[in-house]
């Protein structure tokens, strides 16, 4: 008697519909940034951007790495680069533009420039990397109360991996939309300059806004695929770690915005 043929299980298939373009968009859009990225001597960004867009797979294959003087390297640098291209900017914008519209950007013309560039990419520096150690304790303690099995360094490590990577394409957006608004601000006085030039700025800056915020949802989803990987713990309680510990930075900014406006 002739044995049944063995069924072969069929690839999925691609998913279509606006979900699906929206899916390999995104793709596309990661593999650029990564492949750009790629090409630079310095790979740290490159290794950013995959923690970004590949967290479990990274997780994976960077365990070695994670170490406390990899964690705080990351912030730190990421964090001194940061700092040394918003005082190049602020010194540019402030150079070029006159104040009313510079204060409409949100820049202001620093009295001392030396002392400004140091204390941005010094103090700056210092104090955005401790926050960023604040919020992946505030989300280790929340975790471990809520059964997490891993330790405070390995998933701290991966989660600086997604922050760094979700700040170097925030930071290039919003490079890219200061160059393109510039016209917005470097020309006044003629009415159809004007009217065109506000025009570019809702055609500009609204998809840019939605694109940025975009990046920030998806880079929690990111975090919550480490919390969960790292600490074994089930979906729900993953989310649960994240928005205690995001709740608890939120609470002790707040509560030092307070006491240092009350001094």
């Amino acid at each position: 008697m002739a044995k049944k043929a063995k069924k072969t299980k069929a690839a999925p298939e691609p998913q279509g519909g606006w979900k699906g373009k929206l899916l390999e968009a995104w793709q596309k859009f990661g593999n650029a940034l990564e492949s750009s990225a790629a090409k630079l001597s310095w790979k740290r960004p490159s290794l950013w951007l995959a923690g970004f867009f590949h967290p479990e797979e990274t997780y994976g294959k960077e365990g070695g790495h994670a170490t406390l003087p990899e964690l705080f390297g990351n912030l730190l640098i990421f964090y001194f680069v940061y700092s040394a291209i918003f005082f190049a900017v602020l010194v540019a914008v402030t150079s070029l533009v006159p104040q009313a519209e510079a204060d409409l950007m949100g820049f202001r013309k620093p009295e001392n420039i030396l002392w400004t560039g140091i204390s941005l990419m010094v103090a700056n520096t210092a104090v955005s990397a401790l926050g960023a150690i604040a919020m992946f304790a505030f989300i280790y303690i929340a975790a471990k109360a809520l059964g997490g099995k891993g330790d405070y360094v390995k998933p701290s490590y991966f989660l600086s991996l997604v922050l760094c990577g979700e700040n170097v394409i925030l930071l290039l957006f919003a490079l890219a939309g200061l160059i393109l608004l510039a016209p917005t601000y470097l020309v006044k006085g003629v009415l159809i300059l004007d009217l065109i030039f506000m025009l570019g700025a809702v055609v500009i800056g609204i998809p840019l806004l939605l694109f940025c915020l975009a990046i920030i949802l998806y880079s929690i989803y990111a975090y919550y695929i480490v919390v969960k990987k790292a600490h074994e713990l089930s979906s729900w309680k993953a989310v649960g770690s994240i928005v205690v510990g995001m709740a608890l930075v939120w609470l002790v900014n707040t509560v030092l915005e307070i006491l240092t406006k009350s001094v």
